[in-house]
């Protein structure tokens, strides 16, 4: 029995140990982009312990433009604990998706890592309506008479000595649909001190929000805003039972026209939030920044282009980027609207209204400085759609883009956004 303790012991321990093995997959010399015709070289790095499992392992190295399924595959064995691969150069202005594995007594360990050739000249597919101007000129014309009707109630319990927090809602449109946020304002010892706001719009998905004190830590004013028309404060089972009922599937609803799609309410209630914070008195209007993640962040960059008060934005991986590029075998950004569509009527009419709702075409009239950040091995808002709308901003721009990460805010992309919007602050 004791034998048979050991054994099941040393079992465990061995297979908690391979559990543990891993490697790193890096591009030499610590660069992401390329020119056309170089070199990138790759590293498989082991640490010791790694190194003395995988030591003698045969890897696979796959790599081939961002979506596509097949690629080209480079084997090869560990002999090192730093392993070099080279991939030949192309003449393909592309986003490049490398991906390593290494596969141990059954189980498969990979890696990946992306890398973009030539990002000046990256394809873009989004058409540019002749009335697209028109459009949304006429789609804000039509709210700027409806009254706010704006409700502030304190957060008593979310509130400090330092901070007042509001739960706060207003009217988006004459049908009367209401956008609901929480407003975080510092305290000041002088009352008529005015502060600089960040507005926050939201990722996808149905879910609470709470208030922001990062930020109220340097003396700026947070709005969070959810764009869904109810409140953000509710029981979470209400956001999860809308998530899988009424609102499930939402970035899809009234697809077929422009001027009833989901997002049309959405970016009128996103532009509304200006509106809202004007009317108040502890706001300093002239210095207004937007930022979002994802669904949030194409939001940000919609409503810079769409309204002047806002004076610089800073986003994460912006979806509703270049969503038509699945009609020419490019990659698709959020929500990817015209995949897996077999009904020609439906997809013929989306064809037609989604590029009034495609970030690359409303970030042509940005005048401001842009902040953006993303990964490229992003499945969801692939890196190749987000260069085509950073591409086509004229304005100031700067870009914080990272090889290994996907559709998430590593934490040195949280301290990038907040350095540029706090630093933006201290400069105007």
């Amino acid at each position: 029995m004791k034998k048979l303790s050991i054994l099941f012991l040393s079992c465990v321990f061995y297979n908690f140990c391979y559990s543990q093995i891993t490697f790193d997959l890096r591009l030499a010399g610590g660069k992401n982009e390329y020119k056309l015709h170089d070199s990138i070289t790759v590293e498989i790095i082991a640490d010791e312990t790694a190194f003395s499992v995988l030591k003698g392992k045969q890897y696979k190295l796959m790599y081939g433009k961002e979506g596509e399924n097949d690629g080209k595959v480079l084997e090869g064995y560990i002999f090192n604990k730093r392993t070099i691969v080279n991939i030949l150069p192309t003449d393909l202005a592309q986003v490049l998706r490398i991906k390593a594995s290494i596969e141990i007594d059954s189980e498969v360990i990979i890696k990946e890592i992306g890398a973009v050739i030539d990002s000046d000249n990256l394809r873009r597919t989004t058409i540019y309506p002749i009335d697209f101007a028109s459009f949304w000129k006429r789609q804000l014309e039509g709210i700027q008479e409806v009254a706010l009707d704006s409700k502030i109630i304190q957060a008593v319990d979310l509130s400090s000595e330092t901070v007042d927090v509001y739960y706060v809602n207003y009217v988006v449109d004459k049908d009367g649909s209401r956008f609901y946020g929480v407003l975080t304002i510092p305290k000041q010892s002088d009352k008529n001190t005015k502060m600089p706001v960040v507005v926050i719009y939201p990722g996808a998905g149905v879910r609470p929000y709470s208030a922001n004190m990062k930020f109220a830590e340097a003396n700026i004013i947070t709005l969070q805003l959810g764009v869904h028309g109810i409140p953000i404060n509710s029981d979470p089972g209400l956001y999860s039972a809308l998530a899988k009922g009424a609102l499930n599937g939402y970035p899809y609803f009234n697809l077929q026209s422009k001027d009833t799609y989901y997002f049309n309410r959405v970016i009128k209630g996103c532009v509304r939030a200006l509106d809202f914070l004007e009317t108040l008195d502890e706001v300093d209007s002239e210095k207004i920044v937007v930022s979002g993640s994802s669904q949030g962040g194409a939001l940000s960059l919609i409503v810079t282009g769409l309204d002047e008060r806002i004076k610089a934005v800073a986003v994460y991986c912006p979806a509703l980027c270049q969503t038509n590029g699945s009609m020419f075998d490019e990659p698709s950004g959020w929500p990817q609207p015209l995949k897996n569509i077999t009904d020609e009527w439906v997809y013929a009419s989306r064809e037609q209204v989604i590029p009034y709702y495609d970030v690359v075409n409303f970030v042509k009239a940005i005048k401001v400085p842009v902040f953006m950040t993303w990964g490229l091995i992003d499945d969801v808002t692939p890196a190749t759609t987000i260069y085509a709308a950073y591409n086509t901003i004229v304005s100031e721009r700067r870009k914080y883009v990272l090889a290994d990460v996907a559709h998430a805010n590593h934490p040195s992309q949280i301290m990038a956004v907040y350095d540029f919007i706090t630093d933006y602050f201290k400069v105007i």
